[in-house]
Order: structure tokens, then C-alpha cells, then sequence
């Protein structure tokens, strides 16, 4: 919850919309807890990962509780799907991230998070001992 009081002083200072989303539900246990949901209530807009966490915000939130959405963590399988996939998008996309032709590529999409595998996922790319292979952790 300490990010939360970071990324809104940030946002006010730079002029920017600030979308703080929400993945445990609101319960504050310390004053700085407390303090960081009081931050939260200044954000733009809230996300929350379920119906679960969603309804403990909207309890906290009060007034502002209509700025929250709820989007469950997942990958649109029919917007990626690769029989879908329009192939100069692909090719546009290659492009501007330097692929080479035919390359290998990881995509790994989660948040930057202690627990959220990226380390083992390098661990395991070293262990295949291929420099080919590309990995874009998103």
C-alpha cells in the first residue's frame, strides 16, 4: 500500500491520471495502512482483480466507489488468439521490438512482483543455454 501513497503524490506532481489497482481487499490493519487508503480515495480511477476485492473497496471507497472496475487477472484468448492475428501486425510489432526473423519469444505478462515467477522464469532460459530466445516480460 506504500506504492499507492508514492504513485498519487507522483501523479498530482506531474499533472497525470493516476489508476491504482487493487489486488488484496482494502482492510488496513496500521495507521500507515490507513493512511495509504486515504491516498488511494484521491486516485482517478480504481481496478479491482475480483468481485471479492471489489466489494471490500467499495465499502472503503464510499463516494468514489464509482470509479472502480473490475478486470480478473487473464489474457483475452480470442484478441490473441494466433488464428486471429492479422499477420502486418505481427510483422509491425517484430519490427519495432528488433526481433529477428523466425525468433523465439517468451512472452511472460505479469506485474513486477517478488512472487510472481520472474526469477525462476530467468533461471529456467539460462538452464536451456539458447541465446536465441527473447523475453518480454510485460
Amino acid at each position: 500500500m506504500g506504492a499507492a501513497w508514492v504513485a498519487g503524490a507522483t501523479a498530482r506532481r506531474l499533472g497525470a491520471k493516476w489508476i491504482a489497482t487493487l489486488h488484496p481487499p482494502l482492510a488496513p490493519r496500521g495507521l500507515g495502512e490507513h493512511q495509504a487508503v486515504r491516498s488511494m480515495a484521491r486516485a482517478d480511477a480504481y481496478i479491482a482483480v475480483s468481485e471479492h476485492v471489489a466489494k471490500s473497496a467499495r465499502s472503503r471507497l464510499g463516494p468514489h466507489a464509482d470509479r472502480l472496475a473490475v478486470i480478473r487477472p487473464g489474457i483475452n484468448l480470442d484478441r490473441f488468439d494466433p488464428e486471429t492475428l492479422r499477420a502486418d501486425r505481427v510483422v509491425k510489432l517484430a519490427q519495432e521490438l528488433r526481433l529477428p526473423d523466425g525468433a523465439p519469444v517468451i512472452l511472460f505478462p505479469t506485474r513486477f512482483d517478488h512472487d510472481r515467477g520472474h526469477k525462476r522464469l530467468i533461471a529456467a532460459i539460462k538452464l536451456l543455454k539458447r541465446d536465441d530466445l527473447f523475453c518480454l516480460m510485460l
